[in-house]
C-alpha cells in the first residue's frame, strides 16, 4: 500500500520545525517554501538574440558560353547566423523539484531555536476604554445633591441670629440665656426719673380678718413680691414712653437721634458700632426720601421685657407695624416685623433691629387726580 502524500500544510509545518531546530538556514527555508507554494521556480528569462553577420554567397561569373544547367529541386537554405549577433541558445528549463517529505517521528527537534523565533503578525485590536466604576458617579451625584441642599438651607432656612422671647416666657427662660452685651458707654449723671403714673399698691386688709401672727407673716412675704411687681411696672412704663417718642419722631424729618440713642450704638438695623450722627445720616439718605406718609407704631400687647442686668440694661422684644408709600414703586407697603431693642440704665437705645419680617404686602397707590382750572367769574371764555 502506497504511503499517503503529505499535504503542503504539513510539509510547511515540518520545514518550520527544521528551521527552528537549526537543521536548515533561512534561505533554504524560503527556497523550499517557494517550491512548495508555486510548484517550481520561475524560469529565467531567455537571453536576447545575438545578430551573427551572414557570410556572402559566392556567385560564379556570368558567361554566355556556359551551358545552361537544368534546374534541380528547390532547396530551402538553412538560416544564416549573423556573426555580429550572439549565438541563440535554447532556454534551459530546470527540472521541477519534488517536495521534501520528512517523517515527523524521526526528525524531531531536541533543542530550542538558537535565535529569537519570529513573532507572528497579530492584527491590532481596538483599544477598549476602561470601564468607569458606578461608585464614582454615585458619589458625584450625592455630593451635588448635598451641596444643593446646603445652599437651599442657608438661603431659605429660618435661622434667627438671636433668641426671641415669646408670650409664654418664664423666669427660667430669662435667667437661662445670657443677654448679649455690646460696648457700654460712659454713664451720665441724670436727674432722677419721676415716678410712674400708675403704681400697684397692696390692698388694705381688715385687722379682724386674720390673727396678728398671720398678718405679720403675710406682710413679710408679700413685701418683696410687691416691690418686684412695682419695679416691673415701672420698667414697662419707661420702655413704652421711650418707644412711643422714638416712633413719633421717626414719622417725619428731621430725626433727632441723640434724643433716643446712647452715644455708642451696637446696632441699628444694618448699621453696626455706630453713633447717633451716623443714624441721622442714614435715615436722611435712605428712609425719609423713599418712605413717605409713614405710619409706624409698636403693639404694647406684644411687649416682652427681660429682667435687668447687673448694669441696669434691659432687653425688650415686640412687634412693629408700619404702612408707608414707596415713592420709587408708587405702592403702599404694609409690614409686620419682630423687633429686638436694648435700653441702658438711663433709658437710651443701644441696640435696635428687625429680626424677622412677619408680613410684607404691597398695594397700588391711587393716581393723583388731574388739576382742573375753573375760569373766574368776571372773565368770559374766548370763542374761536
Amino acid at each position: 500500500m502506497d504511503k499517503p502524500t503529505p499535504s503542503p500544510l504539513d510539509t510547511l509545518r515540518q520545514l518550520k520545525e527544521m528551521l527552528d531546530a537549526g537543521a536548515i538556514t533561512q534561505d533554504e527555508f524560503n527556497r523550499l517554501k517557494q517550491q512548495l507554494l508555486f510548484g517550481e521556480t520561475n524560469a529565467a528569462p531567455p537571453a536576447a538574440p545575438v545578430d551573427v553577420p551572414a557570410e556572402p554567397v559566392a556567385v560564379p561569373p556570368f558567361s554566355f558560353d556556359a551551358p545552361t544547367s537544368v534546374a534541380g529541386p528547390h532547396v530551402i537554405p538553412p538560416p544564416i547566423d549573423d556573426p555580429l549577433l550572439p549565438p541563440v541558445a535554447a532556454p534551459y528549463g530546470a527540472p521541477p523539484l519534488e517536495p521534501v517529505v520528512i517523517d515527523p517521528g524521526t526528525h524531531r527537534p531536541t533543542e530550542g531555536p538558537i535565535g529569537s523565533s519570529p513573532v507572528a503578525y497579530e492584527a491590532d485590536e481596538p483599544v477598549e476604554a476602561p470601564r468607569q466604576s458606578p461608585l464614582g458617579m454615585v458619589l458625584i451625584i450625592g455630593g451635588v445633591v448635598a451641596l444643593l441642599a446646603l445652599i437651599g438651607y442657608l438661603v431659605l432656612g429660618n435661622r434667627s441670629s438671636e433668641r426671641l422671647t415669646s408670650n409664654s416666657i418664664t423666669a427660667a427662660d430669662t435667667t437661662a440665656v445670657a443677654v448679649e452685651e455690646g460696648p457700654q458707654a460712659a454713664q451720665l449723671d441724670l436727674p432722677p426719673v419721676q415716678a410712674p403714673e400708675t403704681v400697684r399698691v397692696q390692698p388694705t386688709i381688715p385687722l379682724t380678718s386674720q390673727p396678728l401672727d398671720s398678718v405679720g407673716a403675710t406682710g413679710s412675704t408679700t413685701g418683696p413680691v410687691t416691690d418686684a411687681a412695682a419695679l416691673e411696672a415701672a420698667t414697662r412704663a419707661k420702655v413704652q414712653r421711650v418707644l412711643t417718642a422714638f416712633y413719633n419722631d421717626l414719622l417725619t424729618a428731621p430725626f433727632n437721634a441723640s434724643q433716643h440713642f446712647a452715644p455708642q450704638v451696637e446696632r441699628f438695623f444694618s448699621l453696626q458700632n455706630t453713633t447717633p450722627a451716623g443714624i441721622e445720616d442714614e435715615l436722611n439718605r435712605t428712609h425719609f426720601p423713599e418712605f413717605t406718609e409713614s405710619r409706624i407704631s409698636f403693639d404694647p400687647s406684644t411687649l416682652q421685657i427681660s429682667a435687668p442686668d447687673a448694669d441696669g440694661a434691659v432687653t425688650a422684644t415686640f412687634q412693629e407695624r408700619g404702612r408707608s408709600l414707596r415713592k420709587s414703586l408708587n405702592q403702599y407697603q404694609q409690614t409686620l416685623a419682630q423687633v429686638r431693642a436694648r435700653f441702658d440704665r438711663s433709658g437710651k437705645l443701644t441696640y435696635f433691629r428687625q429680626e424677622r419680617l412677619l408680613e410684607n404686602t404691597f398695594t397700588d397707590a391711587k393716581p393723583a387726580a388731574p388739576v382742573t382750572t375753573t375760569p373766574d367769574a368776571g372773565t368770559t371764555p374766548q370763542q374761536n
